[in-house]
């Protein structure tokens, strides 16, 4: 389940760099960022939100959703387009939007001040990794990104899951006794709460994807962290976002 929040989460970790984007800059990366084929890939829900009853809570909750362990390991070969929306009261509260585009083992993160056209690009194409800024046009080989946020690789956790699993198996480990239904700008989901080291977050997961569609952290009773989804498209993306760009003077 740690994974599944990581494809998420992992996303805060860029925004350091992102934060300091203030001032338009208009590029060619920004027309191929949007580049997105209308194939449809493999991903099938995990879970049909209509069979949910919505009266549950806690433990009975997380028993009800009920998954094919197969198709959480489609995740790890399937294509994903994620886009969030975050602010961080400590850079000014302004909106960083971050976009994610997988494809198997291949992974581009996009951040950028939403009041800015200039972005921090990370790519993972499965032999290297790499990073630039539009605006510069200077970049990093091997900049060092964590794994989950590079690979998203679920065949493990699938196969230590029992033959009908539900979403009580992934999350026990968590303590999620505290599971609730709520409706999250049209999408069902269930709100989870956690605290690890000190802060408090808490997560409303979709349903029927299992990724979270909006985040709270809070550190005693300062918000630390607020994310929210924009959008989730299980759709085919061109392969070229993957490669290196050659107008980009790398280090």
């Amino acid at each position: 389940m740690k994974k599944l929040l990581s494809v998420s989460c992992c996303a805060v970790l860029c925004l350091m760099m992102a934060g300091c984007n203030d001032s338009p800059q208009t590029t060619n990366e920004n027309n191929k960022n949007s580049v997105i084929s209308k194939t449809t890939n493999k991903v099938a829900k995990l879970f049909s939100s209509s069979n949910l009853d919505k009266s549950l809570t806690g433990e009975e909750l997380l028993k009800s959703v009920k998954f094919n362990k197969n198709d959480l390991k489609d995740l790890s070969e399937g294509s994903l387009y994620m886009e969030y929306n975050m602010k961080i009261p400590m850079m000014g509260n302004k909106t960083v939007n971050t976009k994610t585009y997988r494809v198997g083992d291949k992974t581009r993160v996009i951040t950028k001040n939403t009041d800015s056209e200039k972005e921090d690009i990370y790519v993972s194409n499965g032999k290297e990794n790499f990073y630039w800024n539009t605006e510069t046009k200077k970049g990093y080989m091997n900049k060092e990104m964590p794994e989950d946020m590079v690979k998203m690789d679920f065949d493990e956790e699938a196969d230590n899951l029992p033959n009908n699993p539900t979403l009580f198996d992934l999350t026990k480990e968590m303590g999620y006794a505290n599971a609730v239904y709520e409706e999250v700008n049209g999408r069902d989901t269930i709100k989870f709460s956690m605290n690890e080291e000190g802060m408090e977050t808490e997560i409303w997961m979709d349903v029927n994807y299992f990724m979270p569609v909006k985040m709270v952290g809070k550190m005693g009773e300062n918000v630390m962290m607020e994310m929210e989804m924009v959008e989730l498209k299980q759709e085919d993306v061109d392969d070229d976002l993957f490669d290196k760009p050659s107008d980009v003077d790398f280090q």
